[in-house]
């Protein structure tokens, strides 16, 4: 099989300012190496002359090919021209075509025949050559069923931990921001919480610099008990490819590295640039670069009571200095205010939010090694080397 012969590329260009509002995908909202979206923008906030996509097509980010930036489209939309968009030629499966696309065999190919240095562009005239074994439709479905049932396991699985970190998010929210159970007890309603738990929060409040805050609790300063430490910078002699999320001063991962320098879960805080200021909480390891602060604690609070304290506090974004380059600095999460409950509460808290914690690290390392075992099945099914059989027995025995 041809790739020339089995796939499409669509030049449908549109003006985004003249059409009805809808999604947009540029680079980077897709995710380095994952074949998945991290986020999705819109149409509205984009000018010039993007290309129309419809759901079932095949995006594969051109610039820098060696990122691997591969998306099956599962809904309509405008993408970034530095994105082709393709369809599959007749008798050809777009999910087949798509993990075609999606393998390092492709990838390496697109690279290979790239232009520019420090911009390179896959070339459509180069990788219409690609060349693999030739499989009848049925064949296609079923590799593609195959692989998609790995990355059907894999998206449940950040399903599942969006839906846990926003449980565990909004319990510390209703507990110690919004001072739901306080606020209950002063009302002389029920705090929906079991009596041992109930009791630990008192009924009433009282005023404080932060204005009203529960009786007993007091306020504090992040200084008084934590530090803010730069990352260290990739250098030439670090090999950037890998699965460790590099943290780089933005809300999502620049890119992908061989190794971390953060043990999970942290805190970092961009310290430059347009998201200066920006606090985000990873459950896995990652490798913090210098465009961002890790946050580190001493034991003065359980520690995922911490990581949700310092996590919650988007004001260190406010606190942008400079103009051209905004930025932040390391005495800015000093005098940081927050409401102090008392110890026994966060202990509460804590022995809620571990368990979920666990589960999320769990989820995460699964996916990462459901990922292993797509792209490992994902050269040999579709060079011939693994049959059919073989792989789906494979899949038995990992209980998938």
């Amino acid at each position: 099989m041809i790739f020339g012969d089995c796939a499409v590329k669509v030049s449908d260009t549109i003006d985004p300012r003249k059409i009805e509002e809808c999604a947009y995908i540029g680079l980077e909202h897709i995710v380095v190496n994952q074949l998945c979206l991290s986020s999705i923008g819109r149409s509205s906030t984009v000018e010039s002359a993007k290309l129309k996509f419809k759901s079932g097509d095949i995006l594969f980010g051109k610039l820098r090919p060696y990122f691997r930036k591969v998306l099956l489209a599962t809904f309509d939309g405008v993408c970034s021209t530095d994105i082709w968009v393709v369809r599959p030629a007749p008798g050809i499966d777009n999910r087949f075509l798509f993990y075609w696309m999606a393998s390092n065999e492709f990838v390496n190919n697109a690279n290979q025949g790239a232009e520019g240095t420090r911009m390179p562009r896959a070339k459509w005239d180069f990788v219409v050559n690609h060349e693999i074994e030739t499989f009848e439709i049925d064949e296609q479905k079923a590799i593609a069923h195959i692989l998609g049932t790995l990355d059907n396991k894999i998206e449940l699985n950040r399903k599942t931990n969006e839906t846990l970190e926003a449980m565990a998010k909004a319990l510390f929210k209703s507990w110690f921001v919004d001072f739901d159970p306080v606020r209950a007890k002063a009302e002389g309603r029920p705090a929906g919480l079991p009596d041992g738990i109930s009791d630990l929060f008192p009924d009433s409040f009282e005023d404080s610099e932060l204005g009203e805050i529960p009786s007993g609790w007091a306020g504090d300063t992040f200084g008084s008990f934590t530090t803010a430490k730069r990352g260290r910078m990739i250098t030439k002699k670090d090999t950037i490819e890998g699965s460790i999320p590099v943290v780089a001063g933005g809300m999502e991962p620049a890119y992908y590295h061989n190794k971390s320098n953060v043990d999970s879960p942290v805190v970092t805080i961009s310290a430059s640039g347009a998201n200066a200021g920006f606090v985000n909480l990873y459950f896995e390891s990652i490798w913090a670069s210098d465009c961002s602060y890790i946050s580190k604690t001493e034991s003065k609070f359980p520690f995922t009571c911490y990581l949700f304290l310092i996590s919650s506090q988007k004001r260190i974004y406010d606190a942008q200095h400079g103009g051209v380059q905004p930025h932040i600095n390391p005495g800015d999460l000093a005098r940081l205010h927050f409401v102090n409950a008392t110890e026994n509460i966060f202990e509460v808290f804590e022995g809620i939010i571990r368990p979920i914690f666990a589960k999320v690290s769990s989820a995460i390392e699964e996916s990462k090694q459901l990922e292993n075992l797509r792209d490992a099945l994902l050269p040999k099914l579709i060079s011939g080397e693994i049959r059919i059989p073989d792989a789906e027995q494979m899949l038995e025995e990992v209980g998938i």
